[in-house]
């Protein structure tokens, strides 16, 4: 499936999206901030939205590079962002909203599929035979 054979084979499909997403969604805060809608938000909130920036730069630049590090904060951080859906998924189970729902359930099965794909033995593979070829290049 994902099988790597050569260190210098390229990244796969799923993992240049996860890094793209980083990308995008740190591009997406930078036009949301200079838009200047964070007037509307509490000077707390506007600051951990500047230090979310660099940090998903930093994330994405990591998964481009197949470095095992984003690997696994990535699958920890789809876990910790996964909670808050289960918990919406509870409470529209209560209230029968129908669409709360299946935006949630869909957002954790994203995640679920995300860790699932990050720790898969073949994906662990391909990061860990980067991390190997750029220490022998070292």
């Amino acid at each position: 499936m994902l099988s790597m054979t050569n260190p210098e084979t390229k990244r796969p499909a799923p993992v240049t999206a996860l890094a793209i997403i980083y990308f995008v969604s740190a591009a997406a805060i930078v036009f949301f901030l200079l838009a200047n809608f964070i007037l509307s938000f509490p000077l707390r909130s506007a600051t951990v939205l500047i230090l979310l920036v660099p940090f998903q730069c930093i994330l994405g630049r990591g998964l481009w590079r197949l470095q095992n590090w984003a690997r696994i904060v990535t699958a920890i951080l789809s876990v910790f962002f996964a909670f808050p859906s289960i918990i919406a998924i509870v409470i529209a189970f209560r209230s029968i909203d129908l669409l709360k729902l299946l935006l949630n359930l869909s957002f954790v099965t994203f995640q679920g599929m995300v860790v699932g794909y990050l720790l898969h033995p073949e994906s662990r593979r391909i990061f860990e035979q980067r991390r190997l070829t750029t220490l022998d290049i070292l």
